[in-house]
């Protein structure tokens, strides 16, 4: 995870993965309304 930066009022975070699935899902939330990022944990 990289937090590139904030300008006016945005937020660009990128997400590096290796292999072909994702170890992380996106979805929205409401109340209020929010960008959700569930990343797996290894052991």
């Amino acid at each position: 995870m990289y937090v590139a930066g904030t300008f006016e009022g945005f937020t660009q975070v990128l997400a590096g993965i290796d292999g072909d699935r994702a170890p992380f899902r996106v979805f929205t939330l409401t109340s209020p309304p929010r960008l959700v990022v569930d990343v797996a944990a290894t052991e």
